[in-house]
């Protein structure tokens, strides 16, 4: 009778080990789907931008982001395009839905630039889709507004 009582309780020790050790496998499964799902990708700007809603269709601001460069030219219906801006990108780190960032100039390529703008530094905003910052020309301080194509 002892024998069976050992033969019992031994029976019912490897039972609950072996499922104690399924638990443990089963929540190692799910920490580990919680820690492999992908977090959100940073807000990426890179690509070509046109203004918005230009005061003329004779000529519209054109910038590309690549990298860590911005650039923007004063581009003319008939195809041609001019420097306006040359400078640095900083890059969004996080899946913000609104970034700002101040581009330092490449003074040596806006400085053969007869339309570049003569800024030391821009500051550019990003909100709702659209790309902002200041323009000036001539005299004259304008918003432009463009849209990622």
């Amino acid at each position: 009778m002892k024998n069976k009582i050992i033969g019992v309780l031994l029976s019912t020790v490897a039972v609950l080990s072996m499922g104690a050790c399924g638990n443990t496998t089963a929540s190692q499964s799910s920490s580990a789907d919680t820690t492999t799902s992908e977090a959100p990708k940073p807000l990426d700007l890179t690509g070509t931008w046109v203004e918005k809603n230009p005061k003329s269709t004779d000529m519209v601001q054109e910038a590309t982001i690549s990298g860590d460069v911005i650039t923007i030219n004063w581009k003319q219906s008939d195809g041609t395009s001019a420097l306006y801006w040359s400078g640095t990108y900083q890059a969004p780190t996080s899946a913000a839905t609104t970034y700002e960032w101040t581009s330092k100039a490449d003074t040596e390529k806006l400085s053969s630039a007869i339309l570049a703008s003569q800024d030391a530094t821009k500051k550019f905003s990003y909100n709702n889709g659209k790309l902002t910052y200041e323009v000036t020309a001539m005299g004259v301080t304008a918003t432009a507004e463009l849209e990622k194509q």
